[in-house]
């Protein structure tokens, strides 16, 4: 018994084309995460949420505010490196 939630990080968002495994995405994603205190793990480039079955309200809420400041620092990465591009 447990939790467990990913985000999976695509290219292109309407066709939901992978980046290129090349440039480790969600390698670089979990650094973002970690720099924002939140622990996930990688799986290729899904970020997953193994959060503790007694967690609470406001720390899901916290671990989800984490989440969304690495998103953030990920779509600001991936537009300067140029990763979009097949």
């Amino acid at each position: 018994v447990g939790m467990i939630g990913a985000c999976e990080l695509v290219a292109d968002k309407a066709t939901k084309r992978p980046f290129n495994p090349a440039h480790l995405v969600g390698a670089n994603g979990v650094k973002f995460c970690q720099n924002h205190g939140l622990i996930n793990r990688m799986l290729g480039d899904a970020l997953a949420l193994c959060p503790p079955l007694i967690i609470q309200e406001d720390e899901i809420h916290e671990m989800f505010d984490r989440m969304e400041l690495a998103l953030d620092d990920i779509e600001a990465w991936v537009r300067k490196e140029g990763l979009r591009e097949a």
